[in-house]
């Protein structure tokens, strides 16, 4: 094998290491986050001047600290890099080994033909990500939920392997995948499929091709949302801990039950 086909490893080393950090210094906020996905809310949320309009995610930050300290925000930080090495070697290793999606050099960069190689090609290499990093996104869950109930079911890493298998088998390694991976995909769909219909005959230049890209893809999320809280709310449901059963959270049946208890309308209330 020539040089150029080897293996990029000092790229993906620091591919790897942007991530790991980008996961260190974000973790608090996602970690805050998943707690108002599970419907955790000890504290009033209040209306923001911001663009995105959300609760003031840094005064949930504030509260968590002032139960656990300030390493009480990275509860469940391991379990998050295990989940980017995990997708990101995955998705690596596929992209490596199959070059059957790539475009051909011959075609258009606007083409039809070359945006739905593209297109296929980002939702196998989206499928592969998810998968491939499920288990561990589902000990994530179960780690940080135990902050509601203040648990130590799911303490170590091998701990809580053993615990999710007992508990489940290896099915309960998986759960939620399939609103997480609808999520994703649905997500990545209509952005590609929006963007070329933006590119090809509104916008030229590439800069403001990546900010648009962007911007769509957050709006695209905000309708698809609804499928992450769903397989966050899965996740953790009756599974040991007061953040998934009653009065917290309804036993669910499956994700579908799920789903519709998070979009089902009801009265806002201020605990």
């Amino acid at each position: 094998m020539s040089d150029q086909e080897s293996f990029p490893y000092h790229d993906y080393a620091a591919s790897m290491g942007f991530q790991v950090l980008f996961t260190v210094v974000i973790h608090p906020i996602e970690f805050a986050e998943f707690l108002m996905q599970i419907g955790h809310t000890p504290i009033p949320g209040y209306p923001m001047r911001t663009f995105l309009g959300l609760r003031n995610v840094f005064k949930y930050i504030g509260h968590i600290r002032s139960k656990e300290g300030c390493l009480g925000c990275y509860r469940g930080l391991l379990s998050r890099i295990r989940t980017r090495i995990v997708g990101a070697s995955a998705l690596a290793a596929f992209t490596y080994n199959v070059r059957v999606f790539e475009p051909s050099q011959d075609e258009e960069e606007l083409s039809f033909s070359r945006f739905l190689t593209s297109l296929w090609k980002e939702l196998v290499e989206v499928s592969v990500t998810i998968i491939a990093s499920q288990p561990f996104i589902v000990i994530s869950w179960r780690v940080m939920g135990q902050f509601v109930g203040h648990e130590k079911i799911y303490s170590s890493f091998f701990w809580t392997i053993g615990e999710i298998y007992s508990r489940s088998g290896v099915t309960g390694f998986f759960t939620g995948l399939v609103p997480r991976w609808l999520c994703d995909t649905l997500t990545q769909a209509a952005t590609l499929s929006i963007c070329y219909v933006i590119n090809c005959y509104l916008i030229s230049d590439p800069l403001h091709r990546a900010v648009t890209r962007v911007a769509v893809r957050y709006l695209c999320y905000l309708f698809t949302n609804p499928l992450t809280v769903a397989a966050v709310c899965f996740g953790v449901n009756d599974c040991g801990l007061a953040c998934g059963v009653p009065p917290n959270m309804p036993i669910f049946r499956g994700w579908t039950d799920a789903l519709a208890y998070i979009t089902r309308p009801r009265k806002a209330s201020i605990e």
